[in-house]
């Protein structure tokens, strides 16, 4: 294994799997956040279809974010 500044890396593929998209097989753990550029204000919220398991930095199971059908 080979070193990314100054720490360990590991061997998990990335690939570009559409115009601005990237896909792994692995988790992805963003040290310094995840930042997005599309929100919208929301006030009403429609049936829980599916949740997302959040892990810490450390790979713990932090809980999870509900997905809705819809928002509006």
């Amino acid at each position: 294994m080979g070193t990314s500044h100054g720490r360990r890396s590991h061997d998990i593929d990335g690939t570009r799997s559409g115009a601005g998209q990237i896909r792994t097989e692995g988790k992805l753990i963003a040290v310094g956040g995840i930042g997005v550029g599309n929100s919208v204000a929301a006030t009403t919220l429609g049936s829980v279809v599916r949740k997302i398991e959040v892990f810490s930095s450390t790979g713990q199971s932090m809980g999870w974010v509900p997905v809705y059908n819809s928002i509006t």
